[in-house]
């Protein structure tokens, strides 16, 4: 299934249900690179965070998705 962004993806694959995260913000200022800005939920570790969206990036997109994830 197409998508229009990142966000829209995100939504239909994890929905905004997912516990750890309680904001998020796709942002793309250089071709082929996204910055993945996260307010996450105090009770999970950056880590875990930052693990579980890079993860589902590269499942979602394929092995040569480059992104950073910032929690903000």
């Amino acid at each position: 299934m197409p998508f229009s962004s990142l966000a829209a993806a995100y939504q239909y694959d994890v929905e905004w249900t997912n516990e750890m995260i309680e904001q998020i913000q796709f942002v793309q200022a250089k071709k082929g690179e996204v910055v993945i800005q996260v307010v996450k939920n105090p009770h999970y570790y950056d880590s875990e965070v930052t693990k579980y969206l890079l993860d589902w990036s590269q499942t979602r997109f394929g092995k040569s998705f480059r992104g950073t994830v910032n929690i903000v």
